[in-house]
Parts: structure tokens; C-alpha cells; sequence
């Protein structure tokens, strides 16, 4: 393993706490919950709209467009087949959308370069929140950190094992885009915009949340040209 590589494994990882930090900061009022909200629909559903599908699209062309039509879709089948346990069946669905992409994220540290690694690093925030986010409401602290655990070793899975691997572009890029799908239903059904509605102050806190998570979004892409995924 290089010095630089090895670094930046240990920011990516190092990164995930942010996501506990964040949310203690803003879990305390609604107007903050609301911003929370705001920042990971804006933040994530940037990052799969405006990079992951672009790229995938160029791969897999018409094909990845069925999977991520099937990754949005799917989760609906849960809601019916999974009766009252709905909600926390599609939320570890999400948490196994991440940690595809965390893997992904370690067999692109694993190449090397410098602006790929740095990007990986900043969009860990986002992820390590969205992880939080999700998790900690519906089973608690110890399994958030369990969730969070669960994408640093999904990253060093990617370093050590995907990058020694040849795997067909195309079929990653339709599994990408699957688990992108996924990830962008869960995001925007398990939030609590919905509530913002009734109140001026909390819609206002949604919205600063989601710009700007839409400009760290667009940021990562101008700045180094990777978001998500290797």
C-alpha cells in the first residue's frame, strides 16, 4: 500500500464520523431537523442525479436506465410484501445501496489518484450523514455505528478485493445504477419534508438544506470530476 493511498483510506474512513457530529448538531430544534432533511435530499440526490447517472447512462446506455428505474421501483414491492415492517426494510436497503458504493469508493482510492481520493474523501460527509439519518430514529445509536462500521469495512473490501478483480464495465455500471435508484427512493421517502409544509420557518430550513447540499453536490463534480462510485 502507498503513503498517499493508505492516507486517504484512513480520511475515508476517518470521514464517516462526521455523519454523528452533524446530526447531534442539527437534531435539536425542527427548523435544524428540517435543514438536516434539506442537506441529504439536495446533498445525495445531487450526487446520483447529476453524476452517478450521467456516467452510468454513457456505460450502459439504455440498460442502465431499466435498473435504475428497477432500483426505485423495488422498494414499492417491499412496502407490500413487508406489511408493517415496511419502513425499516427499505431503510437497510439503503444502508446496502451505501455500502455498494463504499466498496466502489475503495477500489477507486486504490488507483491512486490524487483528485479521485480527495473526492471520495468530501463526499463521505454526505454519506456517513445519510447513514445517521436514516438509522439512528428507527433502531438507535449502537446500529447506526453498526451502519457506519459496516461502509468502512464495504471500503476496505473495495481496496483490497475489487481492485484485484476485472470486472465487466458494463455490468457495474447497471449495478451502480441500480443501487443509485435505490438510494434516491429511500432519500426521498424517509425524510421529514413532508412536515416542513406546515410550517414557513421549517420550510425555510428545508430548503438552505437541500441548496446546499446541491452546491457540495456540484462542487465535487466541477472540482474533481468523481462523486460517487470508482
Amino acid at each position: 500500500m502507498e503513503a498517499e493511498q493508505a492516507v486517504a483510506l484512513a480520511l475515508a474512513t476517518g470521514a464517516l464520523a462526521f455523519g454523528p457530529l452533524l446530526y447531534r448538531l442539527l437534531d435539536r430544534t425542527s427548523w435544524a431537523r428540517s435543514l438536516l432533511d434539506g442537506f441529504v435530499l439536495g446533498s445525495v440526490g445531487g450526487l446520483v442525479l447529476l453524476h452517478v447517472l450521467p456516467r452510468v447512462l454513457e456505460t450502459a446506455g439504455a440498460w442502465a436506465i431499466v435498473a435504475f428505474v428497477v432500483g426505485v421501483v423495488f422498494p414499492f414491492g417491499l412496502h407490500r410484501a413487508a406489511l408493517g415492517r415496511t419502513d425499516k426494510w427499505v431503510v437497510i436497503l439503503g444502508l446496502v445501496a451505501v455500502a455498494g458504493h463504499a466498496t466502489m469508493d475503495g477500489a477507486g482510492i486504490a488507483k491512486g489518484e490524487e483528485a479521485l481520493s480527495a473526492a471520495i474523501v468530501l463526499h463521505r460527509v454526505p454519506a456517513s450523514v445519510l447513514v445517521w439519518w436514516l438509522m439512528k430514529p428507527r433502531f438507535g445509536p449502537r446500529a447506526a455505528a453498526a451502519g457506519l462500521a459496516f461502509l468502512a469495512v464495504a471500503t476496505f473490501v473495495g481496496y483490497f478485493g475489487m481492485a484485484q478483480v476485472q470486472l465487466d464495465a458494463t455490468a457495474l455500471a447497471i449495478f451502480e445504477a441500480l443501487l443509485g435508484g435505490a438510494l434516491l427512493h429511500v432519500i426521498a421517502g424517509h425524510g421529514d419534508l413532508g412536515a416542513a409544509k406546515g410550517s414557513r420557518g421549517r420550510l425555510a430550513g428545508a430548503i438552505v438544506g437541500a441548496v446546499a447540499g446541491i452546491a457540495l453536490a456540484v462542487a465535487l463534480l466541477l472540482d474533481h470530476g468523481h462523486v460517487l462510485g470508482g
